[in-house]
């Protein structure tokens, strides 16, 4: 609560990029950062995140003043849409991801869109996708890199050309 996940600084990467080398330290590739109350999941380190449902909803955190409104996370939200998908920016517990969720994926500048296979959590694994991308990831991955490589129709008018 009262972040600046919100905006652009650089004080926003230099506590994820610590977070995340500690992570590294323990054998993991990326960090989950929760809110106050350890209870609700924000983003990755550098990253929105995204969770596909049992049902097949796709969900990501609703923005606030902890979470960045990326550029990547509203374009894929879009492609998201337009593909039929029911999508929710909503509250989302760490307890319901470790339970409910059959894929997860970051989005971002840097990262893209990229898969993630498991999330650990107080000692437990959750595995999504038996640790391969899954269907919506790769299906929206698809999309954003053929609008932004122009192998695919930018039909959203994402693209100038100068």
């Amino acid at each position: 609560e009262h972040g600046t996940g919100w905006i652009k600084c650089a004080s926003n990467y230099v506590i994820s990029a610590l977070a995340k080398k500690e992570a590294e330290t323990d054998g993991y590739m990326e960090v989950i950062f929760l809110d106050t109350s350890r209870k609700y999941v924000q983003e990755g380190s550098s990253c929105n995140i995204f969770f596909t449902m049992k049902d097949g909803t796709l969900i990501t955190p609703e923005l606030g003043d902890t979470i960045l409104p990326g550029i990547t996370r509203s374009s894929t939200i879009t492609l998201a849409k337009q593909l039929g998908l029911t999508v929710q920016e909503r509250p989302v517990t760490i307890d319901e991801v470790m339970k409910d969720v059959v894929e997860c994926f970051v989005t971002g500048t840097a990262a893209g869109l990229t898969p993630i296979e498991s999330i650990t959590h107080e000692g437990k694994e959750a595995v999504f996708n038996n640790r391969k991308p899954g269907e919506i990831a790769t299906k929206i991955q698809k999309i954003l890199k053929g609008t932004q490589y122009g192998s695919v129709e930018d039909s959203n008018n994402w693209n100038y050309y100068v």
